[in-house]
């Protein structure tokens, strides 16, 4: 049975440890030596400092060695273990007493699973994609499908006015210059309001609120970014002015409707994102910011969920291109500060 017991806790990824009452390490199995970097066997009655680093992870250590003795139950995320002086891991660690039939303590058995890389995925999961959809993708891990769900989402749609005459100006070294710090400071104001960037489209910005997670404000959370957006322009452009640079306006169209959100494109291949008419919708409106003074244009859809918080104007209805029926449209003003 010793041996059958050995052979199964050879073979698991999770590190596990058994400690006395006394603190002395009574079994460890491979994994927990590699997560923790433990040369060599542990003799038989090393104390558990003596067999993980002490010297760089005392409060972790010193906790094991109490929870042993005094038999209690302990719980660790994101425990940040250090084993050298460059070198460290990241694990979730679950220490749960042990008793005898008796209920009387045993010590203590020690549980650790080493996240260190998919943290490291996460982190750079997240200079892509939100991280709903990055905590999304790692929840699935390797059973990520093609297809979506239906449901209502705000589409905003956002577009640099004349970039094209602009980039002829431009090295192309420039132009991705000053377009990363633009993007910075509008992506800012879309995860300010919990929103999911979409995708960049040369200069122009695709942003969606309410996939993967839907919220009952998404529009008001669109609206809301939205006019952050133009707030953070008017600074960007105090910056491009006093280091002699170029200045910019952006049109910015919102819609609300029903969409599908999910995995499109194929199994080799695949992208988060959203398509349906509230899509188009959105971009036809951001187009249409080229022939008014307003700079935020919104749907009937939305301006009945948030004209009781902003200052919306009706400017009237317009055909736009894909749809058989003119489209009621508001304009949102300026933010003045």
């Amino acid at each position: 049975m010793k041996n059958y017991n050995e052979s199964i806790l050879s073979c698991m990824a999770t590190g596990v440890m058994t400690l006395d009452r006394e603190g002395v390490v009574s079994s460890l199995n491979p994994a927990l030596r590699r997560i923790f970097g433990v040369a060599g066997p542990a003799d038989a009655g090393d104390s558990v400092r003596d067999v993980l680093d002490a010297k760089h992870n005392e409060t972790f250590v010193r906790r094991l060695d109490a929870c042993a003795r005094a038999g209690e139950a302990h719980t660790e995320y994101e425990l940040k273990y250090v084993l050298t002086e460059e070198e460290s891991v990241n694990v979730n660690v679950s220490v749960v007493p042990l008793r005898d039939s008796k209920h009387q303590p045993l010590g203590v058995v020690v549980v650790a699973e080493d996240i260190t890389q998919e943290q490291r995925l996460m982190s750079t999961l997240c200079r892509y994609v939100t991280r709903e959809i990055a905590e999304e993708v790692m929840k699935q891990k390797g059973q990520m499908r093609l297809g979506g769900t239906r449901q209502p989402v705000s589409i905003l749609f956002s577009d640099i006015r004349n970039f094209t005459a602009i980039s002829e100006r431009l090295e192309p070294e420039k132009i991705v210059e000053f377009l990363n710090d633009y993007f910075a400071a509008m992506v800012h104001e879309i995860f300010a309001e919990q929103g999911t960037l979409d995708k960049f489209m040369g200069d122009g910005i695709m942003a969606v609120f309410g996939a993967p997670i839907s919220r009952p404000d998404d529009p008001v959370r669109a609206v809301r970014s939205a006019i952050g957006m133009r707030r953070s322009l008017r600074a960007f452009n105090q910056r491009q002015r006093a280091a002699g640079g170029l200045e910019i306006d952006i049109g910015i169209g919102i819609s609300h409707g029903e969409s599908i959100s999910g995995n499109i494109g194929s199994e080799q291949r695949m992208e988060y994102t959203v398509i349906g008419d509230s899509v188009n919708l959105a971009s036809r409106l951001e187009g249409l910011t080229k022939n008014h003074p307003h700079k935020i244009l919104i749907n009937d859809r939305i301006y009945e969920e948030v004209k009781d918080q902003f200052e919306c104007v009706l400017l009237g209805e317009e055909f736009v291109k894909g749809k058989a029926q003119a489209v009621r449209i508001y304009g949102v003003p300026d933010p003045t500060a």
